[in-house]
């Protein structure tokens, strides 16, 4: 994900997905979109079909299906801290809300990005 010169979150074309039990692929995953995470894009003129990367990437057709089962975890760094936090799935006409008070921030380095990613998936509701 980038954020666009006018402050909105879009898809930046990696889409991360991989086996839960390989964790150095999820480490190396993980640090991979991190870095390819940019400010200050250039904003779409539409976004009629902004998210189709990712309904591409899990082989679903429609946001409402891709958000029936889904988990997701949002990821930030910030210098030497990444923060993760759990998120709850309120469904296509509302999306994934942070649960703020399930939230894990570790320095680069002190834990495995992939097994912490994980332990917050499990928490996300």
């Amino acid at each position: 994900m980038s954020r666009t010169n006018s402050g909105i979150w879009i898809v930046n074309g990696f889409i991360l997905s991989c086996n839960a039990n390989e964790i150095s692929n999820l480490d190396v995953n993980i640090s991979r979109c991190l870095n390819s995470s940019q400010d200050d894009v250039q904003h779409p003129k539409s976004f009629a079909d902004i998210f189709k990367p990712v309904l591409e990437a899990y082989g679903v057709k429609s946001f409402k299906t891709f958000m029936q089962n889904s988990k997701c975890v949002e990821i930030e760094r910030m210098g030497n801290t990444i923060s993760f936090i759990a998120t709850r799935n309120e469904g296509h006409k509302n999306g994934f809300v942070t649960i703020d008070n399930l939230k894990n921030t570790i320095t680069i380095g002190q834990y495995s990005l992939g097994e912490t990613a994980m332990a917050c998936l499990k928490s996300s509701l």
